[in-house]
């Protein structure tokens, strides 16, 4: 017998013994490789879907400020009803069908003065005025006293020059930012839902737009609270100077 039969006679003889220590490394090998791969793909996917979110959450690029514009004018003319405008200290609600206004000042989220006008007849307006801070209130009547409408507004975007300076999605809407041609601090945010201004931006500070097809008339004409008293209707009164 050589040597290579007596060597296959001495392997077959002896069991099979598993080497625990590499079985255990390879396993761990494996396991690690396996987990890298499903997360490169967990992570692909995730990827995948931040970025159609993302995508999704981008409006479509903008129209020319001159479709714009005439879209928001033509908005503003069709919807003439009511609107509220409110900032961080002032308020204010026009009414374009009942021909009344309120314009009220804040102080720390309190009203601290208001001024209210409604028509009572063809070129005839009643103003009311209230200074709460002082608990003094007054009345008086005007010939001609306009009212600021719906389509005051629109003139001042169809007699205007803008451009398109920024485009996002605001409390859900696509939304594009006008500022004039000209240097200017004031900017304003116009909603492709509605085509109307949600809001104005200028010199650091914002302003909402609330717009209704109609309104309560009664909402627009304060009444006075108990203990003020009635006085003299003086133009530092009626006019907040």
């Amino acid at each position: 017998m050589n040597l290579e039969t007596e060597l296959r006679n001495l392997v077959a003889d002896q069991p099979f013994v598993p080497d625990i220590e590499i079985a255990v490394r390879r396993g761990r090998r494996l396991r690690r490789r396996s987990t890298a791969i499903r997360g490169a793909a967990v992570l692909s996917v995730v990827a995948g879907v931040t970025a159609t979110a993302v995508a999704l959450n981008q409006p479509a690029p903008p129209e020319s400020a001159q479709v714009i514009v005439a879209r928001t004018v033509a908005a503003i003319t069709a919807q003439n009803g009511a609107y509220r405008i409110t900032g961080a200290d002032r308020q204010d609600i026009f009414d374009s069908i009942h021909q009344a206004s309120e314009i009220t000042d804040f102080s720390n989220g309190k009203p601290i003065w208001t001024q209210a006008v409604r028509t009572t007849g063809p070129g005839k307006f009643e103003m009311r005025v209230i200074d709460y801070q002082k608990r003094v209130w007054a009345d008086t009547t005007r010939a001609a006293m306009g009212v600021v409408s719906g389509s005051q507004l629109a003139d001042e975007f169809r007699q205007g020059c803008f451009k398109v300076v920024d485009t996002a999605v605001i409390d859900g809407q696509p939304a594009d930012k006008l500022a004039t041609c000209q240097p200017s601090a004031t900017s304003t945010w116009i909603s492709r839902a509605t085509w109307l201004p949600i809001s104005v931006e200028s010199n650091g500070k914002t302003v909402t737009y609330q717009w209704f097809d109609s309104i309560d008339p009664s909402t627009t004409w304060p009444a006075v609270p108990a203990g003020f008293r009635q006085v003299q209707p003086t133009p530092e009164l009626l006019y907040h100077n």
